[in-house]
């Protein structure tokens, strides 16, 4: 009697639909793993940096901002049509203002630094059936990957009375 050494066709064919299929679901399981790790670190860091806006809203309006001024009436807003927006590192320390294009189009890094997040400063809408305040409402949108332009960023919203 011979011994056969080596695989069948049947044995090799099957082995390579069973690669076909638990290799793309590896992978996808693996990309989603770090996707899932990103929104977890920003959901982490994302009250930190929009509480670090608001402390620069606040500064603005007693006139000690580094990166935020007052209209000539005091108030503390972004002009019509202008864009506020400041980038943070990876652990949420503030880098600086991130400008419109580099806005749009993203960016990573700003004066050698990295920029993890873009935090975008705007007028809160207002809420139906609530009288108009006299201390503006005021949103901070935390967005992430600062890198992807700004169609493709995930957002977290942040809201506060600025006094």
């Amino acid at each position: 009697m011979r011994k056969w050494r080596g695989v069948t066709l049947m044995e090799s064919v099957i082995s390579i639909g069973v690669l076909a299929v638990t290799v793309p679901l590896i992978l996808a399981a693996i990309g989603e793993s770090g996707r899932t790790g990103e929104a977890s670190g920003a959901e982490t860091r994302a009250p930190w940096i929009a509480a670090a806006c608001f402390d620069e809203l606040r500064a603005a309006s007693h006139g000690r901002s580094a990166y935020f001024s007052a209209d000539e009436d005091g108030r503390v807003s972004p002009p019509e049509g202008g864009l506020w927006a400041l980038g943070f590192t990876r652990g949420g320390a503030m880098v600086g203002t991130v400008s419109p294009d580099q806005y749009a189009s993203g960016t990573r890094e700003s004066d050698g630094r990295e920029i993890r997040f873009i935090a975008r400063v705007h007028p809160a809408p207002p809420v139906a059936g609530e009288a108009a305040a006299s201390v503006p409402a005021m949103r901070v949108t935390v967005e992430y990957p600062a890198g992807a332009p700004e169609e493709r960023r995930r957002t977290l919203d942040f809201h506060a009375h600025i006094r």
